[in-house]
């Protein structure tokens, strides 16, 4: 009966985390306003689950993948210019400052929240290994680099002995979870 519980509060914990990761790293999509600066002004605040320090990725719409049979556009090869970083928030705005890529931006260019990013998972502890397809599953959005610390990232997913932190590409801690 006691292992039978284990399973459960554990199952509980997994689902927990899935959420939260989830709710963290969900998509918000804006659009770059104006410069400000050596910053720019993007159209995301609080009220929609922003944070300082979320990374906006700055998206160049790529050519339609049109279905050979239906004729139907069924996506398109977009890909990632920029990345901004949150710097502060104000109501009904937010400031960032560009991370990677592209040095200027345009007013109405479209932005993404934590879409289309590279992404690398270290487990340090090497007691975690089934922790990197829960969040793959929480935040599919991101696009996974493999299971190096050495890799260029913009996020770096860090499982430790009972915890997972998350970091950008110059190891600022965004984000931390108890396991």
């Amino acid at each position: 009966p006691l292992l039978f519980l284990g399973l459960i509060c554990t199952a509980s914990g997994w689902a927990s985390l899935t959420e939260q990761l989830n709710r963290d790293f969900s998509t918000v999509n804006g659009y770059v306003v104006m410069a400000a600066g050596a910053e720019y002004i993007l159209d995301v605040d609080s009220s929609q689950g922003v944070s300082s320090g979320d990374l906006f990725s700055v998206v160049t719409p790529g050519e339609k993948i049109v279905h050979p049979v239906t004729g139907e556009v069924i996506g398109s090869l977009d890909s990632v210019a920029a990345v901004l970083q949150v710097t502060r928030i104000k109501t009904g705005y937010s400031y960032a400052k560009i991370v990677r890529g592209e040095s200027v931006l345009k007013p109405g260019i479209p932005i993404r929240r934590f879409d289309g990013l590279d992404a690398v998972y270290v487990d340090e502890s090497g007691a975690n290994q089934d922790l990197l397809p829960r969040i793959k599953e929480a935040v599919p959005s991101l696009q996974w680099q493999g299971d190096s610390a050495s890799s260029q990232a913009d996020l770096y997913f860090q499982a430790g002995a009972g915890s997972l932190q998350v970091r950008d590409g110059l190891g600022q801690l965004l984000r931390s979870y108890v396991l």
